[in-house]
């Protein structure tokens, strides 16, 4: 298939790109930044330029929406640029995708939509109230979803939409929670722990992330939202302790207060996925981690 990546250059769409090629896919980055591949397809475009985007995406049988804003902290000091990119950029590839009739948009959402729905349990039929959202960053993926579904219903331009949990491994963003703590362990500098550090997260390495996106590509999966996240949550106090077990030693932690917005994480069910995609991750956080730190070497 012709398949464009939209954020193909980042984390996780350099991953992605890597597997779709290796499957044999004709593969197309757009980004704004250059791809990590040296020999592909790429283009250099904002996803807020539309007529040009309209062009690039042309051909495409499918289209990955994985490009956003490039750091939630910045959410709250820089509102109009975040939700401009972040909603009015997936409103610019999903016209562009109808307009080209893509067969399907695959968009990356997040399991922090789940910060607008009540009770600690959820999976993907959890009402989300976008009036909850306790972030600009977890409403600009509701509001991304709404979006999709109604292209859908009035369009019928086909979609599929990934929650994804938080990811780790090689490439990731030096200020993500897995490449942080390591490299201040690494350097033996202290640790910060905002608020008491029960917050928690399942967290997924890219490998079984990617293995989900491909999975995605299936018939089956048109229409429909699934969570990819981790096995198990872990709060960030039991997270410095697996640190600690695999750098065996004591790690310093200092503590500040809670940060505006947070995600203070759910339990996030990944049975349908499982059931429909046959996904589910397969490296351990333990594990994950002892290859993240290999890629640095």
């Amino acid at each position: 298939m012709d398949i464009t990546i939209v954020g193909g250059s980042g984390f996780i769409g350099s991953h992605l790109a890597d597997r779709l090629i290796l499957d044999g896919h004709s593969v197309k980055i757009i980004d704004i930044a250059k791809p990590y591949q040296k020999d592909i397809f790429y283009s250099n475009t904002n996803i807020l330029d539309f007529e040009r985007l309209k062009k690039e995406i042309k051909g495409s049988d499918v289209v990955y929406h994985l490009a956003a804003y490039p750091d939630v902290n910045n959410a709250f000091s820089a509102p109009l640029d975040f939700m401009n990119t972040n909603v009015n950029g997936t409103l610019n590839i999903l016209e562009a995708a109808r307009t080209n009739d893509v067969k399907r948009l695959i968009f990356a959402s997040s399991v922090w939509v789940y910060s607008a729905a009540d009770g600690e349990n959820v999976s993907e039929d959890t009402e989300i109230d976008p009036l909850n959202a306790n972030h600009f960053y977890a409403l600009s993926k509701i509001l991304s979803e709404a979006y999709i579904r109604k292209y859908y219903e009035f369009y019928k331009q086909e979609f599929t939409i990934l929650r994804y949990g938080v990811t780790y491994g090689a490439r990731a963003k030096p200020n993500g929670l897995v490449p942080n703590f390591v490299k201040k362990i690494i350097n033996d500098e202290n640790i910060t722990i905002f608020g008491d550090g029960k917050n928690a997260r399942s967290l997924v390495f890219i490998n079984d992330l990617v293995e989900g996106n491909i999975a995605a590509l299936n018939k089956i999966a048109r229409n429909k939202t699934y969570n990819l996240d981790g096995v198990k949550p872990v709060n960030i106090v039991d997270f410095i302790k697996i640190l600690e077990k695999i750098f065996n030693k004591k790690i310093n932690v200092l503590h500040e207060e809670a940060r505006k917005g947070d995600y203070e994480g759910k339990v996030v069910s990944i049975e349908k996925a499982n059931e429909e995609l046959q996904w589910h991750p397969r490296i351990s956080l333990e594990n994950g981690i002892k290859e993240y730190i290999k890629s640095l070497r």
